[in-house]
């Protein structure tokens, strides 16, 4: 009987049992993408990383990220988690990892209670037409801006007030079934207005984020997201630094720095609060 070790993890928050839980599946030896799809199923989180070290490099892994339904070439939480296990768990001592994921090389730092992450950026272009039962589907009426991420197929969509970005409930169902003129995986819903959160003042902008054609109706804190969001909100505010909210039900905090050549330090705290073998006959 073969078994792994796995744990799960609350990225972007500070404390436990908030922000996004990501299942991390510490390998051995490869496994089979039919094998990796089950174990995220089972855990039913929106990501699950499998972590398998690269024996050619120190403290490097090659990371890939499953959703309960299929995989996904990059994502922020979950690899926050992985770095989170590494540093606290296997890694003792090490300041600096480097992932190998499907899309990207990534780095992760540790800087006193937060875990810095070295991103992409992903920039946006106009998009001609949305379907005309999309505003119905998304349960929305005031949007300022709407743009597309062609990088990551995701549709990015700014609202003038913050309060109808957190009652916002889309129909996903009626949402999937549009016929969109471009090929789409996620929408985010953005605002600058964030006098609704209990501690508004504190953050640049907030956001929500629904992607149910890959199995996730809404994610509860999106790293990936602030790759489109950070040099959005940049253009717009004329700044280079900021605190960012994601105002689903469990919430979550990061922290954006655009750097040079297009990258993005994306930081955030993890709690591990689960750890366990799994016994695959």
């Amino acid at each position: 009987m073969s078994i792994l070790s796995i744990y799960q993890v609350d990225a972007f928050s500070p404390s436990p049992f908030k922000g996004n839980p990501a299942g991390v599946c510490i390998l051995d030896e490869a496994i089979s993408e039919e094998l990796m799809q089950s174990i995220a199923a089972e855990m039913n989180l929106s990501e699950t990383a499998f972590l398998l070290s690269d024996e050619s490099v120190s403290d490097a892994y090659h990371i890939r990220y499953f959703t309960p339904s299929t995989e996904v070439g990059l994502c922020g939480h979950a690899t926050l988690a992985s770095a989170k296990v590494l540093f606290s768990m296997l890694r003792l001592g090490v300041q600096k990892l480097t992932f190998y994921a499907p899309d990207e090389v990534l780095t992760v730092q540790k800087r006193s209670t937060d875990l810095v992450m070295n991103f992409p950026q992903y920039f946006t272009e106009e998009i001609d037409a949305v379907p005309e039962d999309f505003w119905e589907a998304m349960q929305v009426s005031g949007v300022r801006d709407i743009r597309y991420a062609p990088s990551l197929k995701i549709l990015l969509m700014e609202l003038g007030e913050g309060n109808e970005l957190l009652t916002a409930q889309p129909d996903y169902g009626l949402l999937m079934a549009l016929d969109f003129p471009v090929s789409l995986e996620g929408v985010i819903l953005t605002s600058h207005d964030t006098r609704a959160l209990p501690q508004g003042s504190a953050f640049d902008f907030m956001s929500r984020c629904f992607f149910p054609w890959i199995g996730i109706s809404e994610d509860p804190v999106t790293g990936v997201a602030h790759t489109i969001l950070a040099p959005y909100w940049a253009a717009k505010l004329h700044k280079s630094e900021f605190r960012a909210y994601q105002a689903s039900q469990r919430g979550g905090e990061l922290e954006l720095k655009l750097l040079q050549n297009n990258r993005l330090e994306i930081s955030g705290e993890a709690h591990i609060v689960l750890k366990g073998d799994l016994y695959l006959e």
